[in-house]
């Protein structure tokens, strides 16, 4: 037995109904002029079809009397609707069989009508009404084929003219809708029981699908496909769905936070692997950060579209930092893992390397172009200061500066510097020669002038010669630390030797310089003015 809920096409004529709206009777008619004449929900109709009322092919009633059932659900009585008794409800008859109702097709040209299982054999292979042969219209080929493969499949469908096309589950439309067409071609999925069917998908005629998730009356939207491939997701109750995430045909994945209507963009995932993370309000997100699937990280700061890069962090734990504008970001510092901080100046593309911090305080300082870069002066944590001269990679010392105040000057190609003079604070100055690890002391300038002279092997430099500011020359002989006089030259010629040890050192001999003759000829002439006065005397 076939039990179908009361709609709305049934008459609030009936005692045993409720008062329900019934529809005008133009939608009835349009209902009964439909390529489906009573389809599964269309419920009793209190007005009787037009005669004839058996199927012309297999000669059975199509419609029957209705009698009320428990549930206030109608249900066929049985026997011919001619035989109802006025006012008394009648309803498509119920195949034995099933138990479901046996649909009943009307042509429109003739207004014929059939079982929609008896009809549409017969069309597919005829073009004409099997009681008059006159032609049926396209449609009737085309909604007979379409109720019968509902019929075999279980499923019904029902159509409005004016609201659409619903279809429903099961024969005769006992199950729940599934499916309903509105006449722009908006189509509607529903699953869920009968009286409980929930929206699952809406495809508009635009071609984009709409996917729900939900009980009935709570619906909400949890993604958009579109025809480009795009999809968008979204969470939320009915009615405050906001979207979480974009996916563009191209593999780029999109991903946003916030209230519905002012969702702001939060990642995006691009295909290579690649992800971009921003801030800020909607229409106002900013690029903050740049994953590669490298590892490197790059972060950024700026409004959006004047984003610069501020910081890349390396895989291998080394991070860059830079300054700048957009599209003129220029690395200002390199730190590595180890602890070093490499220091940058120079325009993008041209920074060069100025300054490398060693995690012990050294201090390297740099001169030169991109990638000619050399050493210019080393500052160890000692307080001490090493300049340098020469190209890249051929740097040699050539003074290092002591916090004391002393000064210690090289020369020499790179790792053969030798030391050459040491500037004390005060003033004295030592100068060496010999190579590097060899040096040995030749000479100290004193602030007063004087200088002493040496000669020697490093660590056994003895002195030679002592030359004081008045000029004088002082020789000595002997190792280091027994040096003794053995001569003095003074500023006038004179000369004076020694002999003995050191501090019992004797004069020997002093040799006065030659005479010249202009001192002869003045002793002569001074000479004879003497005698002249002695005569004169006497």
């Amino acid at each position: 037995m076939s039990r179908r809920p009361r709609t709305d096409t049934h008459s609030a004529a009936c005692p045993s109904c409720p008062t329900v709206p019934t529809p005008p009777t133009d939608r009835l008619a349009a209902v009964l002029a439909a390529g489906l004449r009573l389809g599964p929900t269309t419920g009793v109709i209190h007005q009787r079809p037009p005669a004839p009322t058996t199927c012309a092919i297999c000669s059975e009633p199509l419609f029957g009397c209705a009698t009320h059932a428990e549930n206030d659900e109608f249900a066929d009585g049985g026997g011919d609707y001619a035989n109802c008794a006025n006012g008394e409800d009648w309803t498509m008859r119920t195949d034995p069989d099933t138990g479901f109702d046996l649909m009943v097709a009307t042509l429109h040209q003739c207004q014929h009508q059939f079982h929609v299982h008896c009809i549409a054999p017969w069309l597919a292979t005829h073009s004409s009404c099997p009681t008059c042969r006159q032609n049926v219209v396209e449609q009737d080929r085309v909604d007979v084929r379409d109720a019968f493969a509902f019929f075999t499949t279980r499923e019904s469908m029902v159509q409005v003219l004016h609201l659409g096309k619903f279809f429903y589950a099961g024969y005769g439309g006992a199950g729940p809708l599934v499916r309903s067409e509105s006449p722009s071609g908006r189509k509607e999925f529903y699953e869920g029981e009968r009286g409980a069917e929930h929206v699952v998908r809406v495809e508009p005629p635009s071609g984009e699908k709409e996917v729900y998730e939900g009980e009935m009356g709570a619906e909400h939207m949890v993604r958009v496909e579109y025809p480009s491939g795009k999809k968008q997701f979204y969470e939320g109750e009915r009615g405050a769905e906001h979207m979480v995430r974009i996916d563009l045909p191209s593999g780029n994945k999109q991903f946003y936070e916030g209230e519905k209507g002012a969702e702001h963009h939060v990642r995006v995932d691009l295909p290579s692997g690649k992800k971009q993370f921003y801030d800020g309000e909607r229409d106002a997100e900013h690029l903050v950060r740049s994953e590669l699937p490298s590892g490197e990280k790059v972060f950024f700061e700026g409004e959006k579209g004047a984003e610069h890069v501020v910081r890349v962090d390396l895989p291998n734990g080394k991070k860059e930092v830079y300054e700048g504008e957009r599209d003129a970001e220029h690395l200002v510092r390199s730190e590595l893992p180890s602890g070093e901080k490499v220091f940058f100046e120079g325009e993008k593309g041209a920074e060069h390397m100025v300054r490398f911090d060693l995690p012990s305080g050294r201090k390297q300082f740099y001169e030169g172009e991109k990638g000619a870069e050399h050493v210019v002066r080393v500052e160890p944590p000692s307080g001490e200061k090493e300049v340098y001269e020469g190209e890249r990679d051929a740097e040699h010392l050539v003074r290092s500066e002591l916090p004391s105040g002393e000064k210690v000057f090289f020369e020499g190609e790179r790792g053969a510097e030798h030391v050459v003079r040491i500037d004390l604070p005060s003033g004295e100055k030592q100068f060496f020669k010999g190579e590097k690890g060899a040096e040995h002391m030749a000479r100290i300038e004193y602030p007063s002038g004087k200088k002493e002279f040496y000669e020697g092997e490093n660590g056994a430099e003895h002195m030679v010669r002592v030359e004081p500011p008045s000029g004088e020359k002082q020789f000595f002989e002997g190792e280091q630390g027994t040096e003794h006089v053995v001569r003095i030259e003074r500023p006038s010629g004179k000369k004076e030797f020694f002999e003995g040890e050191k501090g019992a050192e004797r004069m020997v001999r002093i040799e006065l310089p030659p005479r010249s003759r202009t001192e002869e000829d003045d002793d002569g002439r001074q000479a004879q003015r003497l005698r002249t006065a002695a005569l004169a005397t006497s």
